[in-house]
């Protein structure tokens, strides 16, 4: 199994769902979580509504609910976006992606929003556009471009100095590449980190 999403339930349960069985060379719906014998449980109950793998990295989890945004799927790259947490049921949302996205990276935004950043499109194009999607509005907003358009890539919030920064870095297109958003000016998008003299004090 690869291309499987996850993220901490609770800041302490590791829950996994979706990736590629290439046993059964199909994209899974299920959904498993770690016990604290340290082996993997598949949960029967979690199951998502769309078998999907690469719907996104980095981690993106709102209200103890893992978020699975795209990814590919039986039908090539998926919009749908999907809420689940363990012991419970996958619930779809009614807003979609504008288009079918794999290979980008999710982050939590704040309470109600996950950030969608970059990924790979449908013609297998690498893309910098990113999105804030509210899961409980159900509604989408754009917001600034990176620099270099990239996919499979690492994404993190970081605090620096009691200030809140979107880190991205490497990923297939940039993979030499790191940028910063600050959260208090997005305004200003997304600059090179090799620039962000605050980091070095």
């Amino acid at each position: 199994m690869y291309g499987t999403i996850g993220g901490l339930i609770k800041g302490q349960t590791p829950f996994i769902c979706g990736g590629y069985d290439h046993t059964s060379r199909r994209n899974s719906r299920d959904c498993y979580k770690l016990n604290e014998a340290g082996t993997w449980t598949k949960d029967q109950i979690a199951v998502l509504n769309t078998g999907r793998s690469y719907a996104g990295t980095g981690s993106a989890v709102i209200n103890n609910k893992l978020v699975l945004s795209g990814g590919s799927g039986s039908s090539g790259k998926l919009k749908s976006i999907e809420l689940v947490s363990p012991n419970g049921r996958s619930k779809t949302l009614s807003v979609q992606l504008p288009l079918g996205l794999s290979s980008h990276c999710s982050i939590k935004w704040d309470s109600e929003t996950v950030m969608i950043i970059g990924g790979l499109d449908t013609k297998r194009r690498k893309r910098a556009e990113t999105y804030f999607i509210n899961v409980r509005t159900n509604t989408l907003k754009n917001g600034p471009s990176l620099n270099n358009a990239r996919y499979v890539f690492a994404c993190e919030e970081l605090k620096v100095h009691g200030q809140s920064y979107i880190v991205v870095s490497g990923g297939s297109g940039a993979d030499k590449s790191t940028e910063v958003l600050d959260k208090t000016n997005i305004g200003q998008g997304w600059q090179k980190g090799t620039k962000q003299k605050h980091f070095l004090k």
